[in-house]
């Protein structure tokens, strides 16, 4: 379910997760959300698509911190949105003093005071404070203020000592929408983690390319290494590793000159050892510095004995971006095989794959590492998560629930967390048994959808149509014809080993002893709905003649009275489909296989 965009949320590039979380309250209280990147449409114009974006929503959020308040972007988002008179409300999450010029804008205007990130009782505030927005009937007139204590409506309401409550009310120890940023709380990755390690702390301290799925857990292990306890629990000790965590997700304008000021700037402020802050430091100031300053500064930190891992979060808004340059890439490599340099980037695809030309893609940058790829948990590594998350806040789930939450949200970490979140909330409201499964369910589906759109709209074709195969296969009585083994599934379709390989590494199928599934029930629950009309919404029977004439499509007029069935889009997708169990199935008829989607 699409909800319309009535919140503009403005923040700093820095204060991503933090936005993306309040983001992901927002829209589970029903309240659409307009965020960058997520809603700038591919091949837009970033600053048209802002412009429009604040235009158009009923309130403006700025989340408000001391990132914000120096972001150049967030004081244009807010000028605009000043200037067409849009309700705004800050969300402050520090102490940091509002600049002049956001003085200007927001002196007057209402504001929350909150900790980061929100607890409970913040969040229902916020939201309380949205709708109150939204419904001018509600709003209760703001006084003009005298000084900023009039400004704050507080996040948390006073409740005087005497009649604070002592006893602890029942807590839910599973959250998304954020990564997971307590060491304690980070479950499963060992091999991989493993794998990484073991490159760093080689003589040669490679480098590795991890590559995962949106909300796979990529974020998380990211922080989990770059952790300093961890790091050092792990053989990354400080007198010999400087471990730095850098973002780009949302950069579309960055340059090289930016992305070294970056980097930099996150060395300055932490490097292991002070003595080295100065050099770091007057490179920074440098309106214009090349390979060679570099190369200084990291032949300094190496005569220190110290390697300096970058892990580099969302690196495909580098490598896709055309500011970049095939020079950037070999200065990059130099560094990273020649002056104590380790890079750990993670991405959505193989790096090769990332790249905005054909001359990026032959760089040797991309030779310099291993691939470490994160696919869901194994039903061992759910389980722990399960009973580490519901031991620490006293809850237990049985083999039932457990079942439940596999079916649900399978290996997908993003997916168990809200399945075992919706599962203790509808507890905690005592829900019966047949209530709460409803509930969970309806949740977990509203939630899903997007990520699910997602998913399929980055699968070719020729995926769609295997996922649709092992759907299909799924809903017939089961014969030796059409176990979803490899054999037999090759046997339809000639490319669908290549396609189970890439569909396997996203993480969107599941093999269990030589057949292959859709990792989720509810995934397939979700392609179904795509694919089909919704009823009243079918084609006429005039327009799939005049689709089966125009294409040469006469072989397929058996399907003439099934396509209206399907949306228009994907009936060159289905066609494809009938062709293929056409020549496996033709004795049991295919028309019957097919009708199956449809009813």
């Amino acid at each position: 379910m699409t909800l319309p965009h009535e919140v503009f949320i403005s923040y700093s590039s820095q204060d991503k997760s933090t936005a993306e979380a309040i983001r992901d309250t927002l829209e589970y209280a029903s309240l659409g959300c307009w965020i960058a990147p997520r809603d700038i449409t591919p091949g837009r114009k970033y600053a048209e698509a802002i412009l429009e974006g604040i235009d158009h929503c009923k309130v403006f959020l700025l989340v408000l911190t001391e990132s914000a308040n120096a972001s150049p972007q967030v004081e244009m988002e807010v000028n605009r949105a000043a200037s067409q008179n849009k309700l705004i409300l800050s969300l402050k999450l520090d102490e940091s003093k509002l600049s002049k010029s956001l003085d200007y804008y927001l002196g007057n205007r209402h504001w929350l005071e909150a900790t980061n990130p929100l607890g409970e009782e913040q969040n229902k505030t916020l939201i309380s404070a949205i709708r109150q927005l939204i419904s001018p009937g509600e709003l209760k007139p703001v006084p003009p203020p005298m000084d900023k204590e009039e400004q704050v409506i507080p996040a948390t309401p006073h409740v005087p000592v005497e009649k604070k409550q002592t006893a602890t009310a029942p807590t839910n120890p599973f959250t998304f929408g954020n990564p997971i940023n307590e060491p304690e709380r980070f479950i499963g990755r060992k091999a991989e983690i493993r794998q990484i390690l073991n490159r760093l702390l080689s003589s040669a301290h490679e480098s590795t390319s991890i590559i995962g799925e949106r909300r796979i857990g990529k974020t998380s292990l990211l922080y989990y290494l770059s952790n300093p306890e961890i790091a050092e629990a792990h053989g990354l000790v400080p007198d010999q590793f400087c471990l730095f965590y850098v973002d780009f997700q949302g950069l579309t304008d960055i340059t090289p000159q930016r992305f070294w000021q970056r980097v930099l700037g996150k060395m300055a402020k932490s490097i292991c050892d002070d003595s080295l802050k100065p050099v770091i430091e007057s490179v920074i100031k440098q309106n214009k510095f090349d390979l060679f300053d570099l190369e200084d500064v990291f032949e300094k930190t190496q005569d220190h004995g110290l390697t300096v891992v970058l892990f580099m979060d969302e690196f495909e808004y580098v490598t896709q971006n055309q500011n970049f340059k095939s020079d950037f890439f070999g200065g990059l490599r130099a560094l990273a095989i020649h002056h104590g340099v380790a890079l750990v980037p993670a991405t959505r695809r193989e790096l090769a794959d990332l790249c905005h030309s054909e001359e990026i893609k032959g760089s040797p940058f991309f030779n310099i590492f291993a691939n470490v790829v994160l696919r869901p948990f194994s039903r061992a590594e759910v389980n722990e998560l399960l009973d580490s998350y519901t031991k620490e806040s006293g809850q237990s789930f049985d083999q039932a629930d457990r079942d439940f939450i596999w079916n649900l949200g399978g290996g997908y970490p993003l997916f168990v967390q809200m399945a075992g979140y919706y599962l203790v909330e509808g507890r905690l409201q005592s829900l019966d048994r047949q209530d709460l499964t409803k509930f969970v369910t309806d949740n977990f589906n509203q939630q899903v959808d997007s990520h699910y759109t997602y998913l399929w709209g980055h699968c070719s074709d020729s995926e769609k149509i295997t996922l649709l195969t092992l759907l299909t296969l799924g809903l017939q009585p089961k014969s030796h014809k059409n176990v979803p083994t490899l054999e037999n599934l090759a046997r339809l379709r000639t490319r669908i080993p290549q396609d189970l390989a890439v569909l396997g590494k996203r993480g969107l199928i599941a093999e269990t002893e030589g057949q292959y599934r859709i990792f989720s029930s509810t995934l397939e629950k979700w392609i179904r709905q795509e694919i089909l009309s919704a009823p009243g919404a079918e084609e006429s029977q005039t327009t799939v003649e005049e689709w089966l004439r125009s294409g040469g499509r006469e072989n397929l007029k058996e399907t003439r009275n099934l396509l209206p069935g399907f949306k228009k889009k994907y009936w060159n997708i289905m066609s494809e489909l009938f062709k293929d169990f056409s020549l496996e199935f033709a004795a049991v008829g295919t028309l019957e296989i097919i009708k199956t989607f449809v009813h």
